[in-house]
């Protein structure tokens, strides 16, 4: 059933108390949002609205589309065109053309439909098709990430993870699984099932959506503490060697992989090209998973930062990875994220010293100019 036709609007309450940039928005642009995502929620293409041409009335896009929202809300114009506004400069929503936008409900949409195609062929039958669900046999339950997709990932259960792992990139054409986990497990299908039951809502077949890493990994990880006890059932030799090496090999992949996240994150919000393969910024990025910040928060860093500093003149040759992610700084820099998020108010504050700054640095350079004019008078004279 395509999202159009439910009755309710899928909202994960995670995402949206966690999304920095809602964060910095006040209680109105907050309002706003909701009752927008309403009426996206009722459109043909959904996470999207089309401007009409009986509110084309004016030269600016925005104002259009806030005489427009406005007749459908409880807010007045001036209210729209002001929360609107702040949603577009924090990048909530964005306007293409004349369609307004919101990226996470068109994802959404783009989600069902595939969850849709999956159900139909399969999907959450899959288990009363022929595939052979194996039963109290020891082997590897493995965890694989789409890095071609956000959150999404697919559990399964081989006693060869990576010869699975090129068999289904044959299958679906997508080149960009990898494995972040593997554990060892006494009974690979009761353990695949019960973890798959766990994520029931949010999965077709094996495939898990819109669900988060650490999520996953919390889960997994409770079997991976049993394990000791499992090889020692199935009557493993070594056990402590063979379970070093698996833990060793696995640590290694995910916190690759985690890197990679935190760098290409750091192009995405800040635009700046850096080579993510440099050994000099994926040690930092290291240092600090290795001291267990998880990888949301290195993110949060890198927006609240980049946030500050962009516009100004002194502070944005700081933003670079040595500087957000030095130990000292880092730490500092994650306090600065967790008193946000515990004091919402202090955004406020934040915005303010970063309009302040903007201004500022405008004040600078045309006193800069100036100078620079009295200067070349002086020297004519």
């Amino acid at each position: 059933m395509a999202l159009t036709d439910q009755p309710y609007l899928p909202l994960y309450v995670d995402d949206w108390m966690n999304n920095n940039n809602l964060k910095l928005s006040t209680a109105g642009a907050h309002g706003l949002m909701v009752s927008i995502m309403c009426i996206m929620h009722k459109e043909n293409q959904y996470g999207t609205i089309n401007l009409k041409a009986k509110f084309k009335q004016t030269d600016s896009k925005i104002k259009n589309f806030a005489i427009q929202i406005s007749k459908l809300t409880c807010f007045d114009f001036d209210e729209t065109y002001k929360y609107l506004t702040e949603l577009l400069e924090n990048s909530i929503l964005k306007i293409e053309d004349d369609i307004l936008i919101c990226k996470r409900m068109v994802k959404d949409a783009s989600l069902s439909i595939i969850r849709s195609e999956s159900g139909s062929k399969g999907g959450k039958s899959a288990r009363n098709t022929r595939t052979k669900k194996v039963y109290n046999e020891a082997g590897f339950l493995y965890l694989i990430k789409d890095f071609d997709q956000e959150n999404v990932f697919k559990i399964g259960i081989s006693k060869e993870p990576e010869k699975r792992l090129k068999a289904i990139i044959y299958k679906t054409g997508k080149n960009n699984l990898r494995i972040i986990k593997t554990i060892e497990v006494a009974d690979m299908g009761t353990v695949e099932d019960n973890i798959l039951i766990v994520f029931e809502s949010k999965r077709d077949g094996e495939w898990l959506y819109d669900v988060h890493e650490n999520d996953i990994l919390e889960e997994i990880n409770k079997y991976s503490k049993s394990k000791t006890k499992a090889n020692a059932v199935i009557g493993i030799v070594n056990e402590n060697v063979i379970e070093n090496v698996v833990e060793d090999e696995n640590i290694k992949s995910e916190i690759e992989f985690k890197i990679d996240e935190v760098l290409n994150h750091f192009i995405k919000i800040t635009g700046k090209e850096i080579d993510v393969s440099t050994k000099t910024n994926r040690k930092f990025i290291n240092a600090r998973l290795k001291d267990k910040i998880p990888v949301e928060d290195l993110k949060k860093i890198i927006e609240l930062k980049n946030f500050k500093w962009k516009d100004d003149s002194k502070m944005r040759e700081y933003i670079r990875i040595e500087t957000l992610f030095n130990e000292t700084k880092c730490n500092s820099y994650l306090t600065e994220v967790r008193d946000i998020e515990k004091n919402p108010e202090l955004i406020t504050k934040i915005k303010q010293d970063v309009e302040f700054n903007k201004t500022g640095s405008k004040f600078s350079e045309m006193a800069n100019r100036k100078a620079e004019l009295l200067r070349g008078l002086h020297g004519s004279q």
